[in-house]
């Protein structure tokens, strides 16, 4: 991770998460960087010399890099002076009130390492300045995340404004477990995403792992966070984290976790472990991947790092996957028929991807179809490219969706789903053209549009001869049960509405979450 970087709250810079924390390369010092003194820090000669270390293809420290579980998880090429950070991994604080047992007891932190232990405003803000004055251009996920727990800092509201302003299109996210009372100034910060983590679903489970916290105040908190969101209309993601031990790995207690998230409107990722404890039931992502599309669709599987393939631990995916998620969002939005509350979602997506700013008082519309065209070629991620496809097609914009489709194609030539999007690229032209066909009284031709759309998907066939009503009447269980994107099926929603049918289609899209070059199911 040396296009990373790792600040303690006491300012030391280990070499990274993991092993990498037992190797201290500098301390920083606030008062030189308040007073713009201190050495260089992501140019500066320590990380220079890892780098070097990697680019000559030796490890820099090879009784460490042996056991490092994160090393090559950044999946990109080292150069010697990037411009881009792909993470600033802040410790906003040291201490924690709960003992989790693969960490440090509440009542040991103070006797095993002496103040400070909150960052201050002081040392983040003198970092991100000298940061900036290096020549780095970017960071792509500020990450407050540490020994402790984030929000013990109540500074923290300070040090996520100062993140935002050094480096306005950064990804900001904290993990916390969420014990605490609810704190207002979360949904009215700058943060992104929040990530709560909370092993259980019932008080009795929770703390065989969160030696002290309460499970009714985690959820209460994220009861009280879902109201503020709903209440200011804010495009803050929250992530529930469901790590999987042998104690709450069966059907009713990971439903119950389903069910409790729907209910708060948060996102769901149960992940595997490699700790002692871990759930033997899911040995596998396979294993779990297979439970979830059964009994929870839409939640995401996940692994700890020591677990993870580089491409699955990498930073760009990490943004991608926020992208989408506020896509998502911005979809689910215009469904309900919230357009400004829609626009903050697609407004906060494009920051980051292809990193645009976009009026917030604009139309969904004007957005796409002005502001997008002039900087297709500047979306970093496929994912992007197929959810902003989708949002077109929300709105009736066909145009945008090809194009956006045909983008992703170009970007990514040997993907898995290619023939799938050629076939929702050419049925979602023939749904149009039957929605012409039947605005201007042709319904035979209307037929022969329908039938060519549903020949690419779900794939099947009708006869051309048919009545449009007889076609949905009929069809429509094949239709709903073997459609493979949510655009057909709200493309035949529509061809429905036009012909007075009650049977719209659509009413399942709108749980679906899996998408062409990419998935919430991350």
């Amino acid at each position: 991770m040396s296009h990373s970087l790792y600040v303690k709250a006491n300012g030391e810079m280990p070499c990274w998460d993991d092993i990498g924390e037992t190797l201290t390369l500098r301390t920083l010092d606030e008062g030189a960087l308040q007073d713009n003194r201190e050495l260089p820090i992501f140019h500066g000669i320590e990380l220079q010399r890892i780098r070097q270390s990697f680019i000559s293809g030796r490890d820099p420290h090879p009784e460490l890099c042996n056991l490092c579980a994160v090393r090559g998880h950044a999946a990109i090429e080292t150069v010697l002076h990037p411009r881009t950070m792909e993470v600033l991994h802040l410790e906003a604080s040291y201490l924690c009130h709960l003992s989790c047992p693969q960490c440090i007891p509440a009542k040991d932190r103070r006797s095993l390492k002496g103040p400070p232990y909150n960052m201050t405003t002081g040392l983040l803000e003198g970092l991100l300045r000298q940061l900036r004055r290096e020549g780095v251009e970017h960071i792509r996920f500020i990450h407050f995340e540490g020994r402790g727990d984030p929000l013990v800092n109540s500074r923290l509201p300070d040090l996520i404004e100062s993140s935002r302003r050094y480096f306005p299109r950064s990804l900001i996210g904290v993990t916390t477990h969420c014990s605490y009372p609810y704190m207002p100034w979360v949904v009215r910060s700058e943060l992104d995403m929040l990530r709560a983590s909370i092993d259980g679903a019932t008080p009795e489970t929770y703390l065989k792992y969160r030696v002290g916290g309460s499970f009714e105040r985690a959820i209460e908190f994220l009861r009280k966070l879902r109201d503020d969101r709903i209440q200011v209309r804010s495009a803050l993601r929250v992530e529930w984290k469901y790590i999987l031990f042998e104690w709450n790995d069966g059907d009713s207690e990971m439903q119950r976790a389903v069910e409790l998230a729907k209910e708060l409107q948060v996102h769901l990722t149960f992940m595997r472990t490699h700790t002692p404890g871990r759930s033997l039931r899911f040995s596998t992502d396979g294993k779990l991947r297979q439970w979830v599309r059964r009994f929870a669709p839409g939640s995401a599987v996940e692994q700890t790092f020591q677990l993870r393939s580089p491409s699955e631990a990498s930073t760009r995916a990490v943004v991608a996957d926020h992208v989408a998620a506020l896509l998502s969002l911005a979809i689910e939005r215009i469904r309900a028929c919230d357009h400004p509350g829609a626009v903050r979602c697609l407004a906060e997506a494009l920051k980051h991807d292809p990193g645009i700013s976009v009026s917030q008082t604009a139309g969904i519309s004007e957005i796409i179809r002005e502001a997008l065209p002039q900087r297709l070629a500047d979306i970093q991620f496929p994912a992007t490219l197929t959810w902003l496809a989708a949002v077109s097609r929300e709105i009736g914009d066909s145009a945008s969706s090809s194009a956006l489709l045909s983008r992703y194609l170009e970007v990514a030539p040997d993907a898995p789903d290619r023939r799938r999007v050629e076939n929702a690229i050419i049925a979602d032209h023939f749904l149009a053209l039957a929605i012409e066909r039947i605005r201007a009284g042709d319904h035979p031709a209307a037929v022969r549009c329908l039938a060519e759309a549903l020949k690419n998907d779900p794939g099947i066939s009708i006869s051309r001869t048919a009545d449009i009503r007889e076609v949905f009447r009929v069809s429509l269980p094949g239709i709903l049960a073997d459609t493979q994107f949510p655009s057909t099926l709200s493309w035949l929603a529509a061809v429905s509405r036009e012909i007075g049918d009650r049977a719209d289609p659509c009413r399942r899209s709108s749980g679906r979450s899996s998408m062409p070059g990419g998935s919430l199911e991350k």
